[in-house]
């Protein structure tokens, strides 16, 4: 079996890994470099998760955080660009690169956006970490995001200007809180236990 949730950026077939396989679970359907081909039986579409033992609810209600908006992840250009833009216009940015666990809960439980901006046009881990954590998802649109019903959660923006508009917007609604709490219920299915569940079932299913 392999379980792949870089399919964006790489390819999990044969002839790359050395092998062959009885199953693909891949983590982006519509990824750009090896998607989830509906035609092949071995391919079964399984997304990123999230750790349900770091990364809980945050503690802290939204009007007492102390972000506006959090980003912990590389520093793209794309990704600092939105970053400083959103700073410009006087909104409180958390950016880091490499927290982890409990040190990177604590950074999203003390914030009320969780910025996402795709490497590739995928829903990475940080998207179902985060909305699991109580955040506004603020991200880019991904391919995954149309096909899956499930996915129309995140607020989405094209451009710069737009990004910064929109976590604007969101800082003066009155509807914060409960959009948090909707987060949390969309992502509490994504633990990566009950994905773990999926491939086993589909890999001994009528045994």
């Amino acid at each position: 079996v392999v379980w792949g949730v870089d399919n964006h950026v790489r390819r999990y077939d044969y002839s790359v890994m050395g092998g062959e396989f009885d199953r693909w679970f891949l983590a982006h359907h519509d990824g750009p470099t090896f998607p989830v081909d509906e035609s092949n039986p071995k391919h079964t579409y399984l997304p990123c998760g999230f750790d349900p033992e770091y990364f809980t609810p945050s503690p802290i209600p939204m009007a007492d955080r102390e972000f506006d908006v959090c980003m912990v992840g590389v520093m793209y250009d794309r990704r600092a660009e939105i970053i400083e833009a959103m700073r410009a216009v006087g909104l409180k940015v958390f950016a880091a690169t490499g927290l982890l666990y409990g040190d990177y809960a604590k950074a999203y439980h003390n914030a009320r956006i969780s910025l996402c901006v795709s490497a590739a046009g995928d829903v990475a881990q940080r998207v179902f970490e985060t909305a699991a954590m109580g955040c506004i998802v603020l991200s880019d649109p991904c391919a995954d995001y149309a096909r899956a019903q499930e996915y129309r959660v995140p607020i989405l923006f094209d451009t710069t200007e737009e990004a910064v508009r929109k976590a604007q917007w969101l800082l003066q609604w009155e509807g914060l809180e409960m959009e948090g709490k909707r987060m949390i219920a969309f992502a509490a299915p994504h633990t990566w236990d009950n994905h773990a569940q999926v491939v086993l079932d589909t890999m001994f299913k009528g045994e």
